[in-house]
């Protein structure tokens, strides 16, 4: 386990991989929230999901990946 900050806010983490797996421990003690990101790609960003996935819980600002984003909105010709 590792002592970190993210969002200005005390973590503790842990990752780890085996061929054609990864995974990701993302704690906020402080905030009461555990992130567990388990894929079975060794190519997916745990990382990068984790951190997604606790800025979305804890009000945070993140950005889509840019082949997630929504498409822009059309507007009517006049």
């Amino acid at each position: 386990m590792v002592v970190g900050e993210e969002f200005g806010r005390p973590t503790v983490w842990h990752n780890g991989r085996v061929p054609g797996a990864r995974a990701h421990l993302l704690r906020f003690p402080a905030a009461g929230l555990c992130v567990v990101v388990l894929t079975n790609h060794d190519w997916n960003p745990p990382e990068r999901i984790g951190s997604d996935l606790a800025a979305i819980a804890l009000g945070e600002k993140y950005d889509l990946p840019r082949h997630l984003a929504p498409p822009p909105r059309r507007t009517k010709a006049p």
